[in-house]
């Protein structure tokens, strides 16, 4: 497994947010969550990203505890997240905002600058490659040079695929993804998604749009009041309301 989380809890000024949740997440998998608002479901990806420590319970990755990891460590690791909100630096090219996230992967130093070593050297020309080939599987090649803020609504989250991909993660967690999209901006963010899942990066994400988990979804997972009540197929999904309906 890639991802195993075992009975993890948040509490938040005496309030349990998030309570026992076990997940297990395989390698290349992509897995749904969805849930009501409220639900604990962005808290329980910032507890996986490292920006909130748990109460109780662990985390494993990679068959490593990284618990107590910080979210730097865990990010080097090979996690990375995109949020609700966009993100990007809106000052900055397309090119340089995928440039940002090779800063994980960077290892020249304060001297490399100075001296203008053959490393710095090396990761200028990856890194150049790197932004290349980002920017044409997330379709944005022709926007190399353009400004972040100058993008659609879309084509900025589809830069921030691009972000995130550059530090090579093996793990993707997003946060609502394509909420405010039109159905052509989802449509094209799917075929991203599609394009990122058969290149082998597993995917965590929260949605609320049906088209986006049965379109790209291997499993859902449903979040009630901080507690996961369903592990489904996402054609399970209608089932499940229709039982809720009855309820």
């Amino acid at each position: 497994m890639l991802l195993v989380t075992e009975k993890i809890c948040k509490d938040n000024n005496g309030i349990r947010v998030v309570s026992n949740v076990d997940l297990q997440v395989e390698s290349g998998e992509c897995v749904a969550i969805i849930g009501a608002n409220g639900a604990g479901k962005t808290t329980f990806l910032d507890l996986i990203t490292g920006i909130m420590p748990v109460t109780t319970g662990r985390i494993f990755y990679n068959n490593h505890d990284i618990t107590d990891l910080k979210a730097h460590d865990r990010n080097i690791r090979g996690i990375t997240r995109i949020f609700e909100n966009i993100r990007l630096f809106d000052n900055l090219t397309a090119r340089d905002n995928i440039i940002i996230g090779r800063y994980c992967r960077a290892s020249s130093g304060l001297m490399d600058g100075f001296l203008y070593s053959q490393r710095i050297c090396q990761e200028q020309r990856l890194n150049e490659s790197k932004v290349s080939e980002l920017l044409e599987l997330v379709g944005l090649s022709s926007c190399r040079d353009r400004l972040a803020e100058s993008l659609t609504y879309g084509a900025q989250r589809r830069l921030e695929i691009a972000r995130a991909l550059a530090g090579d993660p093996q793990l993707l967690l997003l946060d609502e993804p394509a909420a405010g999209m039109n159905h052509q901006e989802l449509d094209e963010f799917l075929q991203v998604l599609d394009e990122v899942k058969r290149q082998g990066v597993t995917i965590l994400l929260i949605a609320q749009q049906m088209r986006l988990v049965m379109g790209i979804a291997n499993r859902v997972i449903v979040f009630e009041r901080g507690k996961k009540t369903a592990d489904i197929l996402p054609q399970e999904m209608y089932v499940l309301g229709k039982l809720k309906d009855l309820g």
